[in-house]
């Protein structure tokens, strides 16, 4: 098992705003794409460890649903969610592992 830290950026929003979740440390074998699809799936569904850990939301987001143009950062490596899959965007974000 590896540890990830892992959080969302909500930024599918029309008038540009940005809220990112607090990072939670994900204990796991996935690949990072796979990671992506678990966060994915919880946040559709309001459920699973990922969810839980997360929780509060930031107050200011507008939705909680992971959508098209949102990110999932792992381990400081971003990728946004397209409407078929993730696409890995590099470094853009840092996050440091303690």
């Amino acid at each position: 098992m590896t540890k990830k830290l892992v959080s969302i950026v909500y930024k599918a929003f029309k008038d540009g705003r940005l809220t990112m979740t607090k990072p939670v440390f994900i204990e796991t074998d996935k690949s990072d794409e796979a990671l992506c699809e678990q966060v994915f799936h919880e946040t559709n569904t309001y459920q699973g460890p990922i969810w839980d850990a997360m929780q509060p939301l930031p107050e200011n987001r507008g939705h909680t649903a992971l959508s098209v143009g949102d990110s999932v950062i792992i381990t400081g490596v971003e990728f946004t969610c397209e409407e078929f899959g993730f696409k890995r965007r590099g470094d853009g974000h840092r996050q440091h592992v303690a």
